[in-house]
């Protein structure tokens, strides 16, 4: 967004100088005085401020902790899948084949 504002202003910009040296070529056609092209006491064109990059920092940092949570969070699930299914597994072979109770 910052970009395609400062290149907007800059096309405007441009266009504005060609536009007045445009019309100085013609005053000094008729012999009159060229107008100054940039004038100090004329400020047709803010300046562009840098967009803070805070905001969009914050949301990273805000991702990044949801994705830390959620993979906390999956780790403790499979880890408690492969535990229930160990133990779901170990049973089934001992009622499945009860000779081998100890």
């Amino acid at each position: 967004q910052y970009q395609k504002m400062v290149a907007k202003q800059k096309m405007l910009q441009d266009r504005w100088i060609a536009a007045r040296k445009q019309e100085n070529a013609q005053r000094a056609e008729r012999g009159e005085e060229p107008l100054p092209l940039y004038d100090s006491n004329q400020n047709f064109f803010k300046v562009v401020k840098d967009s803070s990059k805070l905001g969009s920092l914050l949301v990273r940092k805000q991702i990044d902790i949801y994705c830390e949570q959620i993979n906390d969070w999956s780790a403790q699930s499979f880890e408690r899948l492969f535990l229930v299914g160990a133990v779901q597994q170990q049973q089934q072979s001992i009622s499945s084949n009860p000779s081998n109770v100890n």
